[in-house]
């Protein structure tokens, strides 16, 4: 049976490997709509070109996906530096996190926040190539 160190430390490496995912998933959605956006030589052909609006809704949201990532870095930064300077104020060698502070409360959101808005990027590009494939039918 693992030990709670040993949990911590898995979740910690699964939420890091989440991160880089959804940073993979919401960069490859953006570049994929750009290619559709700019056209041009090396754009692939569908049978319809898939819609403007939606493909920088898509854009859009890939963005954001990116903004909040880098959100939940800042706010768990936040967080811990607040803990860290509690710590040394009261001269300890331990500290607990404030799970209430709203430093950390905003960091647990935009990890969540983030992962909601890459399904929303990846289901939008997914839609529009679809729909542009069925567009000839």
């Amino acid at each position: 049976m693992p030990r709670l160190k040993e949990i911590y430390e898995e979740l910690d490496f699964v939420s890091d490997r989440i991160s880089t995912q959804v940073r993979t998933i919401a960069l490859s959605v953006l570049a994929l709509a750009w290619l559709f956006l700019a056209g041009g030589k090396g754009r692939p052909e569908l049978p319809a070109q898939p819609g403007r609006p939606l493909l920088l809704g898509v854009a859009g949201v890939s963005v954001l996906v990116l903004v909040a990532d880098y959100l939940q870095y800042v706010c768990g930064y936040l967080a811990t530096n607040a803990v860290r300077d509690a710590a040394e104020a009261a001269r300890k060698d331990t500290a607990e996190f404030d799970y209430g502070d709203w430093r950390y409360r905003a960091r647990t959101g935009l990890f969540w926040l983030k992962q909601i808005l890459t399904a929303v990027a990846a289901g939008g590009i997914l839609f529009a190539v679809v729909e542009a494939l069925l567009a000839s039918q």
